[in-house]
């Protein structure tokens, strides 16, 4: 409905004007009735998804605990989140993103990716520390065992007894 003139209906119809006056105020009125129960609906709607989210955000962390029960530790959790959160930050993600997480699935994929990041990141260092230590030589085999061994196939080769043969038998188990 378009806004009626009420200067000229005020200097020239008054009855017409206080009728339109009326009808424009009950309606201005129903307007901003229904505008403020849609707010209050809307909040209301925000409360409680707000209360369902931190209930979520409980649950999925009770979750996680369960999995990994020694970061129950205060100060180990409070490590482990903010290298997972100090990831998403440079992965790209907002603060509002970051605080929308609350499945535990998520969380559990994300300090998964985080301790292998960690992993390879500490790769580089113990492989240089490996390449740093003497290398070690394959055991050679005494060369007393092997002229002990050249003996007693020889003896058995000679003699073809059963005892030089079990001792042969023996030495090679």
């Amino acid at each position: 409905m378009e806004y009626p003139d009420f200067d000229y209906l005020a200097e020239n119809d008054p009855a017409e004007y206080v009728r339109q006056k009326a009808t424009w105020e009950k309606r201005e009125n129903a307007v901003r009735q229904m505008y403020e129960a849609e707010q209050h609906i809307k909040a209301k709607q925000a409360e409680y998804e707000a209360e369902q989210h931190k209930l979520a955000i409980q649950e999925s962390s009770a979750k996680f605990y369960q999995k990994y029960p020694d970061l129950k530790e205060s100060g180990k959790s409070e490590e482990v989140f903010s290298e997972i959160t100090q990831y998403l930050i440079d992965t790209g993600f907002s603060k509002e993103e970051i605080q929308g997480i609350s499945d535990f699935r998520i969380i559990d994929v994300l300090y998964q990716n985080v301790q292998a990041q960690k992993a390879q990141k500490t790769i580089p260092a113990v492989v240089e520390k490996m390449n740093q230590k003497p290398v070690l030589s394959q055991k050679q085999p005494s060369r007393q065992t092997t002229d002990y061994a050249k003996q007693n196939f020889e003896k058995f080769n000679n003699t073809r007894s059963v005892t030089d043969a079990a001792a042969l038998i023996k030495q090679l188990l």
